[in-house]
């Protein structure tokens, strides 16, 4: 398990923490939704994240869509509208 970017801590993401501005600890790990922790499907409903998707590190795919495509190509849960590899957060 990966730290809190807003608070070093270990805890789990999604757990609270005063010092993110979602009140949420967001740690980015390989696999996993970097807003709740879960293993579920990039772009899949996450109610803790920002853009309301899984966001998820995964090597060579979208961390918002969870697609091979060629990053900055055309992605509909990304909110910059671009495939996006390699980034855990919004």
């Amino acid at each position: 398990m990966s730290n809190c970017i807003y608070c070093g801590s270990s805890s789990s993401p999604g757990s609270h923490c005063s010092n993110s501005p979602i009140k949420t600890h967001v740690s980015p790990q390989v696999g996993r939704c970097s807003y709740c922790g879960s293993s579920s499907s990039a772009g899949s409903h996450c109610s803790y994240s920002p853009t309301k998707t899984h966001v998820v590190l995964q090597p060579g795919k979208c961390s918002f869509c969870g697609s091979t495509s060629s990053p900055g190509s055309h992605c509909s849960y990304s909110p910059t509208k671009m495939h996006i590899h390699g980034v855990g957060t919004v």
